[in-house]
């Protein structure tokens, strides 16, 4: 049987595989339920460190205010408690969880652009087929010249919350049980945990849960293709930044908060658009994740990754 081998995964290496079925699946349960209570004890953290600084300046903060208060430090939290427990818990270098240095700005760059265009190409595909029409007002946020601000101020917000969440479950989730197991169920379970955590979100349903596991089977394998998660950090984010702040559309069921650039609203099938769960929640997305899993997998670096027996 033929496995794909990454820098991503020979970071953690050295954890042992063990040969016992039953106490192998215990193992990936807890695996499992260890990434999701270290989520929750960053998550934790920053709601004190929220609370201490609205402490200190008691002022209406706003909804953008809020948003970018939530996404900086429940989001950093969670990163800052990741990154102790791999170095003193794990005695990992930090860069394991896919930090490694070569081109790391210029991969951080594409990817970001990268985003940007997938979130394009959804958006084309809903226009073209009348799922979407763009619209020049709305009585829930600012658009166009008028929001520019706040756009580029939650921009910030975006990039440490999609870095996280690719730091947890690209960086690693996907590692911790790609070395231990194998490669592919490294994929299944982290892209499936990826998914689950939106369970709560408003409007999810069976196709934004299906398209949620796509987006983080097509991360894993860019990720894995790349040997770093600095490309999907910046997919990341900018996919959730293009989706509610350049278009105007819910991200993964949430409102728009601070401004749009573009607003298109759902004027056919939600079928295609997604309706309240945002793009998300639509064909549309469902066929530029397939594409993108697809010419990511075919356009694998080789020097990075090779085919090995197991």
């Amino acid at each position: 049987m033929k496995e794909v081998q990454s820098r991503l995964i020979e970071g953690f290496r050295s954890e042992k595989k063990k040969h016992n079925p039953f106490i192998s699946a215990l193992i990936l349960i807890a695996i499992v339920i260890l990434a999701y209570v270290l989520m929750q004890a960053g998550a934790f953290i920053g709601v004190l460190v929220i609370a201490g600084i609205k402490s200190v300046i008691p002022t209406y903060v706003g909804m953008t205010g809020n948003m970018l208060l939530q996404l900086v430090f429940v989001f950093g939290g969670m990163t800052v408690v990741f990154m102790l427990f791999v170095k003193l818990a794990q005695k990992r270098k930090v860069r394991t969880l896919g930090f490694y240095k070569e081109n790391a700005g210029k991969n951080y760059i594409k990817g970001f652009f990268i985003g940007i265009a997938m979130m394009a190409i959804s958006v084309l595909i809903c226009y073209v087929t009348g799922a979407m029409k763009p619209t020049t007002t709305s009585t829930d946020v600012a658009i166009g010249a008028a929001a520019i601000g706040p756009v580029f101020l939650i921009l910030i917000g975006w990039i440490i919350q999609g870095g996280t969440e690719e730091i947890i479950t690209r960086g690693w989730l996907l590692p911790v049980i790609g070395a231990r197991y194998n490669v592919i169920l490294g994929v299944i379970i982290s892209s499936s945990f990826f998914g689950l955590l939106h369970l709560g979100n408003n409007n999810v349903g069976v196709l934004p849960m299906i398209n949620l596991i796509l987006f983080g089977v097509f991360a894993a394998v860019y990720a894995l293709k790349e040997g770093s998660i600095w490309g999907v950090m910046g997919i990341h984010s900018a996919w959730n930044w293009a989706q509610g702040n350049i278009f105007g559309i819910e991200v993964s069921g949430n409102p728009v908060v601070g401004g749009t650039l573009l607003k298109f609203n759902h004027t056919g099938s939600q079928f295609i658009s997604g309706g309240g769960f945002g793009i998300e929640g639509g064909i549309a997305c469902t066929v530029v994740l397939v594409v993108g899993i697809v010419l990511a997998y075919k356009f694998m670096n080789r020097e990075k990754i090779q085919s090995i027996q197991l």
